[in-house]
């Protein structure tokens, strides 16, 4: 009868710790607010493939999922696509401006790739959408997006909770540019509080937080960097010893591919003439410091003392390393380009925060030093890898710095870089 009470009590202790020690975990979700056509034009004109039926549901802890119809009026053999992303005040589209461009020449590609943030969307297609694109209505079963996939890359993007996001998918017959449709999906970033015990459970209670109510967001948060033993749970260390000795022996003798990135040009944009008030780049070197790092040293001269800043962005795609050789990928505009250059964790905030000083604004008119500036290759390599044959291209970046409110260009820096793979 003793031991039966003892164990007894020990049941009951150890329910009220774990009910002491359930934590409060917030949790990200992307909610889909419209999804259809992007304007009426496409349901009137009968030449026009549209979509039509269109529901959403919550089916719980923050997943929606799309059904109804895409009704497809004639029959293509291979699609080019446009595709736009505005970022918006409210569900209004008026409240709504551009935040990027692509475009796709082999857009049936992107509906039948596996692995990316709009697969379960295409995916969802009854019959499966593919090239040739017959002429068909189409079911729309269940479909939805990859949110984990979708929030890897919306996290480098400041105030994501603040917004609502927009896309619009243009598609075009490749041969003559015509186009037959347009695919539009109006988005918002959230979060949910998970009620979880402290040891493993299924059970978990939900609830929509305020989407300013969000935690600080850093690449650590997803990245194993700064991780060490002594700060791991006694458990974990149990296991990752025992999969080392598992495992150990067979990954010492084989050498691994590693992706990296590679800077292969960085400075003034080709088009830069010297002006009395116009900044720019000086005695920039490329240093390769192993394992296919990179680290940029050099001077940037500013010649003009800008209060505030903006910034167009352009991103192009190269067969080569020479400019000629690249074509526009896509395009964005950084409303306070001062903000971006102090901000961490983001893929570029090794580049801005190896300045001495800082880029704040008010500029000064002086000469800042770049000191073992790099990118974050690993955030990089997380959104190039949504890109196809993203190894086989060369990649450049071009930020016309603006100065307001006179709207002045005063600068412009370009960077070129390559994905590739090292054995290690």
């Amino acid at each position: 009868m003793n031991i039966l009470l003892y164990a007894i009590t020990l049941l009951i202790a150890s329910n009220l710790v774990l009910a002491r020690t359930a934590k409060r975990a917030k949790k990200d979700i992307v909610r889909t607010v419209k999804f259809g056509n992007c304007d009426d034009s496409f349901v009137r004109k009968p030449e026009l493939s549209h979509f039509e039926n269109i529901t959403i549901t919550n089916v719980g802890k923050g997943m929606n999922v799309i059904n109804g119809q895409f009704v497809h009026k004639k029959d293509v053999e291979a699609i080019y696509g446009l595709y736009q992303i505005f970022v918006c005040k409210t569900q209004n589209e008026e409240d709504c401006e551009v935040f990027g461009n692509y475009k796709h020449d082999d857009y049936c590609d992107i509906m039948t790739k596996t692995g990316a943030y709009w697969t379960p969307l295409w995916g969802a297609f009854h019959p499966r959408a593919k090239c040739p694109f017959a002429k068909n209505v189409y079911q729309i079963k269940n479909a939805t997006i990859d949110a984990q996939k979708l929030l890897a890359m919306a996290k480098f993007v400041p105030n994501m909770y603040e917004f609502f996001w927009m896309s619009k998918s243009a598609m075009f017959t490749l041969r003559d540019r015509k186009q037959f449709g347009c695919m539009m999906m109006m988005f918002q970033f959230a979060q949910v509080i998970s009620i979880q015990q402290s040891q493993t459970s299924s059970n978990q209670r939900c609830c929509l937080v305020g989407k300013s109510e969000r935690l600080p967001v850093t690449w650590e948060q997803f990245s194993t960097k700064g991780a060490s033993l002594g700060k791991m749970k006694p458990h974990l260390v149990l296991m990752m010893s025992i999969l080392l000795a598992e495992f150990g022996s067979g990954a010492k003798s084989r050498k691994q591919a590693v992706d990296v990135l590679q800077a292969v040009k960085f400075g003034n944009c080709d088009d830069y003439a010297k002006k009395p008030d116009y900044s720019y780049f000086e005695n920039i070197t490329i240093t390769n410091i192993g394992k296919g790092r990179n680290a940029i040293n050099g001077q940037f001269v500013n010649q003009y003392p800008a209060k505030k800043t903006t910034a167009t962005y352009k991103l192009f795609n190269c067969r080569s390393d020479l400019e000629s050789d690249c074509e526009l990928f896509g395009s964005y505009t950084h409303s306070d380009y001062c903000a971006t250059a102090t901000e961490r964790g983001q893929f570029y905030s090794p580049i801005y925060l190896a300045f001495n000083p800082l880029l704040t604004c008010p500029l000064k008119k002086m000469v800042y030093q770049i000191r073992n500036a790099t990118v974050d290759a690993e955030a990089t390599l997380k959104l190039g890898k949504l890109i196809p044959s993203i190894r086989s291209l060369h990649w450049m970046a071009k930020t016309r710095m603006i100065a307001l409110p006179e709207n002045k260009e005063f600068g412009c820096m370009v960077m070129m870089f390559k994905f590739a793979q090292i054995r290690m």
